[in-house]
């Protein structure tokens, strides 16, 4: 995921909240890129005069303890960079925002899917059909090597279908 997709999401929670002072940033610290992605998150949180709380969790229990802190914290909104572990528990942070009335933001659509107010960040589905062509190259004969580097190149803006309860 390009980095730069973490401070386009503190900019979109501004527009979308144009009062945001606080926002929470959920990342696992042992994901790939998480240190520069939290680094784009405070960057362009820096130029907003938007305060950032990072609560890092490496697994589910830190996750569920994280939650009181959030709450005491009162963030005004949640952007989780996703990985493995907030995918799986994208869910609970959900239900436990909306339960506080805290906007969800993300990068991948299922989180709007789930209930996030919403997501924005590369379109899945052509990462992987991009994955597939390398496994092709490689398949026949291409060293990984000699394959370019790409950026993912299609984003969307996914707004929730099942609206939360946050903004009335």
């Amino acid at each position: 995921m390009s980095v730069e997709l973490n401070g386009k999401r503190i900019e979109l929670l501004r527009e979308i909240l144009p009062r945001l002072q606080r926002v929470t940033i959920i990342a696992n610290p042992a994901h790939s890129g998480a240190e520069f992605e939290l680094q784009a998150c405070e960057n362009a949180a820096r130029q907003l005069g938007i305060t950032i709380r990072q609560d890092l969790v490496h697994n589910a229990a830190e996750l569920e303890e994280s939650f009181s802190e959030i709450a005491a914290g009162k963030p005004e909104a949640i952007t989780v960079i996703p990985d493995g572990l907030v995918i799986q528990k994208r869910q609970h942070i959900i239900d436990f925002a909306a339960a506080a009335r805290i906007p969800v933001i993300s990068g991948w659509k299922i989180f709007a899917e789930s209930g996030a107010l919403c997501t924005y960040g590369p379109r899945l589905t052509e990462s992987y059909r991009r994955a597939a062509y390398y496994v092709d190259r490689i398949l026949k004969g291409m060293k990984p090597a000699e394959l370019p580097i790409e950026r993912p190149s299609v984003f969307e803006l996914v707004v929730t279908s099942r609206p939360p309860r946050l903004l009335a």
